[in-house]
């Protein structure tokens, strides 16, 4: 599933994180990891500045980002959510989720931007 960055926006946006997920998973690059505030900056758009962005997601949103989506699970009636973090030391990024349809559109949304993010860092030389 492909999701442009807009409907990424459309279909979830930043949350404290939650601490609780039944399904994880972890992407393991070559690549310097990088800070998650520029690779999800429309997402960071949608405050109406850095306060309350800050106010939303923490302090720590350059290394663990939490998105909660617009529709609950089905069984529990929770808000879907699905979290990001970085390991400043390995390059890995671990998605985590209370939902595993949920993890799967975050893992190729984190995938997509991750491969553009070095594309154009390559073409930039």
């Amino acid at each position: 599933l492909e999701l442009a960055h807009g409907a990424q926006r459309k279909v979830a946006s930043p949350q404290p994180r939650h601490k609780q997920s039944a399904y994880k998973l972890t992407l393991d690059t070559n690549k310097k990891p990088l800070q998650l505030v520029p690779l999800f900056e429309d997402m960071f758009s949608l405050f109406a500045n850095e306060d309350d962005a800050t106010a939303v997601t923490g302090a720590t949103a350059n290394s663990v980002l939490c998105l909660q989506y617009w529709c609950r699970d089905g069984e529990t009636g929770l808000p879907t959510d699905c979290s990001i973090l970085v390991s400043k030391n390995t390059g890995r990024y671990r998605i985590q989720s209370t939902s595993l349809p949920a993890l799967s559109l975050v893992a190729n949304a984190l995938t997509r931007r991750l491969r553009a993010w070095f594309k154009k860092e390559a073409a930039d030389g």
